[in-house]
């Protein structure tokens, strides 16, 4: 069972949003004293080590801590930096400049949080400084290497510092969505359209309670908050020759009841394991029980998709498991799908004689 632990507000605020607080692991103290030279801090052996050791969330965290210190990097140089330190490969290239991003939006969102007397000064150099890298990159570099939604994401809640700003990067990213989304998105759309005015999803969450075993949590205009039952996937990757889905995914439940879900999802005609559907900003496997957040507008969507880029969102996940551990709190440190993971764990209780832990 997965659940949120976080600051959901409504998004209509635009400067309010999910941050990580000063009692979060992930708060990175912005003038932390290292002793690295500012001419190294973003070259490119340095940003190669970091992504060797820690990946794209070493490249977030690193970013954070350093993006508003003196230092002789523009964008065009992060750039260049990026893609040497990648050796211009195009996955990893667009990892770390999606890092770099990343590290602007965190310390962005943090300075929000701290409102001390010079945050709105250097909100507004980390927000200027991921907007000019971003302009940068569609103009020069994107044949290189292509933008993705994250990239987009956090370009978007960089824009947003500034009024009426986040246009452009708004209007980019829905022809991104467009052109990747083909004629599945268009086809969604269609079908949305066919079947009548919007609802909201409170008005009839007994009938998804019902049906689809879905319990409804939370709802705004930005989104929706509920927890999806074992056994139901989050979206399909594919359908079947006859356009019908092999079973109801989280998707499908919520689009057919005319509930609006955000249209922005770059990856809704490719695959990826059911995260490319229409409102999904994560998911959770079909198996997993637990909250999920919907994205009901695109606005939302993007700030979404960035928070939960920059670790903005806490994870809790309550398991099951036979017998009992040898420490009743600590520290998993392992790598799941290739990717570094780090989760506290602590048993909550012991069943029979030591039968089964709930951690």
């Amino acid at each position: 069972n997965a659940l949120f632990s976080s600051k959901i507000v409504d998004l209509s605020n635009e400067k309010t949003t999910i941050y990580p607080t000063p009692d979060d692991d992930n708060y990175i103290v912005l003038d932390d004293d290292d002793d690295l030279d500012p001419g190294t801090l973003f070259s490119s052996e340095t940003l190669r080590d970091i992504y060797q050791t820690d990946e794209t969330d070493g490249i977030v965290t690193h970013v954070a801590s350093h993006i508003l210190e003196t230092t002789p990097f523009s964008p065009a140089d992060m750039i260049v930096n990026a893609l040497d330190s990648a050796n211009h490969v195009r996955g990893k290239s667009a990892s770390i400049l999606n890092g770099i991003l990343g590290g602007c939006c965190r310390a962005i969102l943090q300075l929000q949080d701290a409102q001390n007397d010079s945050y709105r000064e250097d909100m507004m150099r980390a927000a200027e400084f991921a907007v000019d890298l971003f302009t940068l990159w569609i103009e020069e570099y994107s044949d290189e290497v292509e933008p993705d939604l994250t990239s987009c994401a956090c370009a978007y809640v960089a824009a947003s510092c500034f009024d009426d700003d986040s246009s452009g990067v708004f209007e980019y990213t829905l022809q991104k969505a467009k052109k990747r989304g083909g004629t599945r998105r268009r086809k969604s759309l269609l079908a949305s359209k066919k079947r009548g005015a919007a609802v909201n999803a409170m008005d009839i969450a007994e009938e998804l309670l019902n049906k689809h075993d879905i319990t409804i949590l939370c709802e705004t205009d930005d989104y929706l908050g509920l927890i999806k039952p074992s056994g139901m996937v989050c979206s399909h990757a594919h359908k079947t020759t006859k356009g019908k889905s092999i079973d109801v995914s989280l998707e499908d439940a919520i689009s057919r009841l005319r509930i609006p879900l955000s249209t922005v999802n770059m990856e809704m005609g490719k695959g990826g394991g059911g995260v490319g559907g229409r409102g999904i900003v994560h998911r959770l496997d079909r198996g997993t029980s637990g909250c999920i957040l919907l994205a009901k507008t695109d606005e939302a969507h993007l700030r979404f998709v960035c928070e939960f880029f920059v670790r903005g969102v806490e994870k809790q996940y309550r398991a099951l498991i036979p017998g009992m551990l040898k420490e009743h709190e600590g520290e998993l440190v392992s790598r799941v799908e290739g990717k570094p993971a780090r989760s506290k764990y602590c048993v909550e209780e012991v069943y029979g004689e030591n039968t089964a832990s709930l951690i």
